[in-house]
């Protein structure tokens, strides 16, 4: 069990379900596993201060945080190339997803930014 907290300690998926456990365990853990459960608490809380600092830090100094928001000027010219065929009626959605060798997910967000 110590080994799964262990690696759910740097994973942020896992993050609300570790807070969670170490709660539970702080309540209700066998005497030999109360350090290391702290130790646990301990280093969680350190992990989130130290990305929480480097986050601002780095939005301080300028940088994207986060994916880059699409605009219609970022869109590939491939897909604008072949765009008009889809509102044509020449193509469907899959058909130009596999053109363009994107997603269907893909082709949606760019036909949704080029009708806004």
């Amino acid at each position: 069990m110590l080994s799964v907290l262990n690696s759910c300690a740097t994973n942020w998926f896992f993050e609300s379900a570790l807070d969670l456990l170490l709660d539970y365990l702080e309540d209700n853990a066998q005497p030999e596993y109360n350090h290391r459960v702290k130790q646990l608490i301990l280093e969680l809380a350190t992990i989130r201060t130290r990305v929480r600092s480097g986050m601002a830090n780095a939005k301080a100094k300028g940088k994207q945080i986060g994916r880059p928001q699409i605009t219609a000027d970022s869109i590939p010219t491939i897909f604008l190339r072949h765009y008009p065929a889809f509102k044509n009626g020449q193509l469907n959605i899959s058909e130009l997803a596999r053109v363009c060798d994107l997603s269907r997910t893909t082709v949606y967000k760019y036909i949704t930014l080029l009708k806004a």
